[in-house]
């Protein structure tokens, strides 16, 4: 793809953009109390598995289905499900177990909470949330590769095109980054730990644009975009079933999480609504 230097710096400048404002997520749960409720740690995850499933099916699917069709569109779908599911079963944990390890152990480092330490069930507790979280952050960055490349492709068509885009994008994922920070935030209690791991999630936008320039510039075509973004569905999918939902409901009643996994749903309806103006205004306006 041939472009000016100045459309492939707006286009790397609002890439960027995009891919930061999911610490934006992390920002919003961080103004909460400092207090973790077990009713707050299940409504977190709800919201958490709203915006995932919201995602999965509606955005991701939904337009892999329009693009590509019914048949490849859950082909690629299915293939995300058990691939993940194989890798689950097959690739050790060990390092993602090290590091939920690592990240609950962060949250008792206060000498006086000695009485935390001796609580084996909460310790389970926290490794579990840290263990959802960094999966979750895995699922998400998976989807903002793919992203990224479609944000880039598009600002590089000059700012009347990618402007619009770009700014729904940062709408868009901020519900991602919320969900990101929810579990680490359950897991660490720290602030920062939310922000840290929301925002790292969204660098994965960065990548997405790193690859197509070094290698996809001549081989990607929209069938390969779309077949991913099934692909990448699939994933998040099995995150959700697996992780997301059983920790949810070992802190809260399935009538209660229904609320605010409704209410996450909500948000990615409305950045998708959002997303969707914006890009029919650019048809419109080419």
């Amino acid at each position: 793809m041939v472009a000016s230097f100045e459309h492939r710096a707006f286009a790397i400048a609002f890439t960027v953009l995009a891919s930061v404002s999911t610490g934006l997520g992390g920002i919003i749960v961080s103004l909460g109390s400092d207090s973790v409720s077990k009713a707050r740690i299940g409504h977190m995850l709800s919201f958490s598995t709203g915006v995932m499933l919201y995602l999965s099916f509606v955005d991701l699917f939904g337009e892999a289905r329009e693009n590509i069709g019914h048949v490849y569109a859950n082909l690629g779908l299915f293939v995300g499900m058990v691939c993940f599911s194989i890798t689950e079963r097959l690739v050790p944990q060990m390092g993602i177990e090290d590091l939920a390890l690592a990240l609950a152990v962060s949250a008792d480092d206060d000498p006086k909470k000695e009485h935390n330490r001796s609580s084996a069930g909460l310790q389970q507790q926290r490794e579990s949330c840290a263990r959802t979280g960094i999966l979750t952050c895995i699922g998400i960055s998976l989807h903002n590769i793919p992203e990224g490349i479609a944000v880039y492709l598009t600002c590089l068509k000059g700012v009347k095109a990618g402007l619009p885009l770009a700014i729904a994008m940062m709408i868009h994922n901020i519900p991602e980054g919320i969900a990101v920070a929810c579990p680490i935030y359950v897991a660490t209690k720290s602030k920062w730990a939310a922000f840290k791991w929301s925002f790292f999630s969204g660098l994965f936008e960065l990548v997405g644009l790193i690859i197509f320039e070094l290698f996809l510039t001549d081989i990607l075509t929209p069938f390969i975009m779309d077949f991913t973004l099934a692909i990448v569905a699939g994933v998040m999918l099995v995150l959700c079933f697996t992780e997301l939902i059983p920790e949810t409901f070992e802190n809260v009643s399935p009538k209660d999480a229904i609320f605010s996994n409704i209410f996450g749903m909500f948000l990615m309806f409305t950045s998708h609504t959002i997303m969707e103006l914006s890009a029919q205004g650019i048809e419109e306006s080419s």
